[in-house]
């Protein structure tokens, strides 16, 4: 997986897609504004997994650099039913 992202935006992507289930992802966001909120659990051990493959450098805000990290998943989830499919087994 770390192959494949090109930053930290787009790895946080990456990992729910994994990390999370079609159904779970359906409906959803980051925080739970205005829906149903992504499981805490899960999305405290994508920001661990994160953070990492890329740290945060010390001249970054953390807290600055997760909201980036949210902000590009709710926009993923917002396209969802173009671009969120549901995992197929790989052979």
């Amino acid at each position: 997986m770390r192959e494949r992202a090109s930053s930290r935006v787009n790895m946080s992507w990456l990992v729910i897609y994994e990390m999370f289930s079609f159904q779970e992802l359906k409906d959803r966001n980051v925080r739970g504004i205005g829906k149903l909120a992504l499981d805490k659990a899960k999305m405290e051990c994508t920001k661990k997994i994160v953070f990492a493959w890329f740290p945060i450098k010390p001249e970054e805000n953390g807290h600055s650099a997760w909201r980036a990290c949210e902000k590009n998943i709710d926009t993923y989830l917002r396209k969802a039913p173009y671009t969120v499919k549901p995992k197929i087994a790989s052979t």
